[in-house]
């Protein structure tokens, strides 16, 4: 059956820029992986919006991988019934092929671009990238700011918090599940975002073939320690799962998906919330005694705001970047890399 997902393979995160490009592909396996190597403007995106509109007629199940700066493009897209994938390999999400000639090949898009005609604009082009980085180092600040928040408003939360009680809801809801076959895989990406047009997710778009238990809580609650006990019981019974991290904190778990039973439990809180459940529990449940952490939610927000407008200006300045390059582009040359890479795609 034909699906189409959405995921960010990465994110903005008090860390800077968080990668998990590094498990796009199944670790341990070769796959096939094309990687782009090219610079702004130069139709990365666009040549793999191309790519996976040729896939979804083909029959394809597909995965996009978004661009957390600009969620309107894309920095890869997976093939998961075949473990095959493109991915943007440039900065800040440094890919290379691992396999050169083997499964792997480099579609260098910079072989396209007239360097003699953009040399002339060299120190635009640096300062303009200065003023990005600038931009988005001030963002990652608020963003670290604003975990800090989050750490003392779930350092109240865990006080509350019942392990015992979690621990019975991971066991009750293992048995719900069939048995397993897996090994106790996990793959780890983000299905959620801080963008510069606010805080994006995919939760509509990828768990719309699951049954989805919602787990109800408000920002600052401690809800990924619940998610990642029940990463842990699913790890010791060895069955594979999917891991969608926090942006604020991109080692705890915020929804878990469990392919082999289309299943997922998701985080709904002010910042993402799943439409329509199949079930629903409180995260107030698993607690023994009441906390408030309204005063710190506020100035939470606010941080997130202020960091939701530096990526913002990040992504203006960008698109300036972007439009120094486009006139000195080959796009016929790049079009014409279509058909060759959705060969080596689909042959096996």
């Amino acid at each position: 059956m034909q699906t189409v997902k959405h995921y960010f393979p990465g994110g903005n995160t008090p860390e800077g820029f968080f990668s998990y490009y590094h498990q796009i592909l199944i670790p341990g396996t070769a796959g096939k992986l094309a990687v782009i190597k090219g610079g702004p403007g130069c139709g990365k995106s666009t040549f793999m919006k191309d790519l996976g509109s040729r896939l979804e007629q083909q029959g394809k199940s597909i995965c996009y991988l978004h661009c957390s700066s600009d969620p309107d493009s894309l920095d890869g897209i997976l093939l998961p019934d075949t473990n095959t994938a493109v991915i943007d390999g440039t900065a800040p999400h440094i890919v290379d092929a691992r396999y050169p000639g083997v499964c792997d090949r480099v579609l260098n898009f910079c072989d396209l671009i007239d360097e003699q005609a953009i040399v002339p604009q060299k120190d635009s082009v640096i300062e303009t990238n200065e003023k990005i980085r600038s931009a988005f180092l001030e963002g990652y600040y608020y963003l670290k700011s604003a975990a800090v928040i989050l750490e003392q408003m779930q350092t109240r939360s865990r006080a509350a918090y019942s392990e015992e009680a979690g621990l019975q809801f991971c066991l009750d809801t293992i048995k719900r599940l069939p048995k397993s076959s897996g090994e106790g895989s996990e793959q780890r990406m983000f299905l959620s975002a801080v963008t510069p047009y606010g805080c994006k997710n995919y939760l509509k778009e990828t768990l719309q073939n699951h049954f989805v238990l919602m787990l109800r809580a408000q920002t600052g609650d401690a809800a990924c320690d619940l998610l990642d006990q029940l990463a842990e019981q699913c790890r010791i019974r060895k069955i594979d799962i999917q891991r969608f991290m926090c942006p604020l904190n991109p080692r705890r778990t915020e929804h878990l998906v469990i392919p082999s039973a289309n299943f997922a439990i998701t985080v709904s809180n002010s910042y993402h919330s799943a439409e329509k459940p199949d079930e629903m529990v409180y995260f107030s449940d698993f607690c023994k005694e009441e906390y408030h952490n309204s005063k710190d939610m506020f100035l939470y927000d606010q941080l997130i705001k202020s960091a939701i407008s530096k990526f913002a200006v990040a992504k203006t300045l960008h698109d300036r970047l972007e439009q120094s390059y486009i006139p000195y582009v080959n796009f016929e040359g790049i079009r014409q890399l279509i058909e060759p890479t959705l060969q080596f795609l689909t042959s096996y």
